[in-house]
């Protein structure tokens, strides 16, 4: 029998069921995407390298997956289904309770250090001021929630791996999050909370994301390429630039 993905203690994944069920909720939300915004780089990337030295990838897989962000970060290719399969890879076999400790040991001692201190910091000010707060990104769903449970964030929508029994399949479950599947979940979110969109407010770094950029009342961009920068001073958007 196929679980849903655990909850964590502290951040939970819930699909647009589950949303469209909830009660109206009239507090602005804040959406915000995992790679390049709240975390500089690729969580991906760093990911494969911290499964390489726990055995979990193999050599080959590992040159692959360096390939792979060479070509992505040169515009060649974009993420996919099949990019998130071979990722699932890694877990496969874990139980939720050994994938859950490895990734809050990447989250402590890997990804922290890369954290971007002002999509942090924004993420703080919404969450002082009693926004709802959303991670809302394509990265793998276990490690998500190692963040999310970081940052106290309490909800997320990430790309789910399959768990049976408790343990991870090495498959994908029905949740992809891509660009055209984050915005409808947005909305939808949205529309269940009975929110205006205008008091919404969003942060991303990516011309994929300008759907959901554009969606809300504040968006804002996060360490932009040259093109997305040019699109944030045609909208008149604010801009974190990347800060050494």
């Amino acid at each position: 029998m196929t679980a849903d993905t655990a909850v964590s203690s502290g951040s939970q994944a819930l699909g647009p069921q589950a949303h469209a069920a909830q009660a109206p909720d009239p507090r602005p939300i804040a959406f915000f995407d995992l790679d390049g915004t709240l975390v500089a780089g690729h969580t991906h990337r760093l990911l494969i390298s911290f499964m390489r030295r726990k055995g979990r990838a193999g050599l080959l897989y590992y040159l692959a997956a360096q390939l792979w962000f060479i070509a992505f970060n040169q515009g060649i290719v974009r993420p996919n289904s099949r990019a998130r399969v071979v990722a699932s890879q890694l877990f496969k076999g874990l139980t939720v309770a050994e994938g859950g400790a490895l990734m809050a040991e990447l989250v402590r001692d890997g990804i922290g250090p890369h954290f971007d201190p002002q999509t942090v910091t924004a993420l703080a000010r919404h969450q002082a001021a009693g926004d709802r707060v959303i991670v809302l990104t394509a990265a793998a769903e276990p490690l998500v929630r190692a963040v999310a449970d970081r940052l106290r964030v309490a909800e997320i929508w990430a790309t789910g791996f399959e768990i049976v029994d408790g343990r991870y399949t090495g498959r994908l479950d029905t949740r992809l999050m891509f660009a055209g599947r984050k915005v409808d979940l947005a909305r939808q979110v949205i529309a269940a909370a009975a929110v205006d969109p205008a008091r919404c407010a969003a942060y991303a770094d990516h011309e994929s994301d300008l759907p959901l950029l554009r969606l809300v009342g504040h968006p804002t961009v996060v360490r932009p390429r040259p093109g997305m920068r040019a699109i944030a001073r045609r909208e008149g958007w604010p801009v974190f630039e990347a800060r050494a």
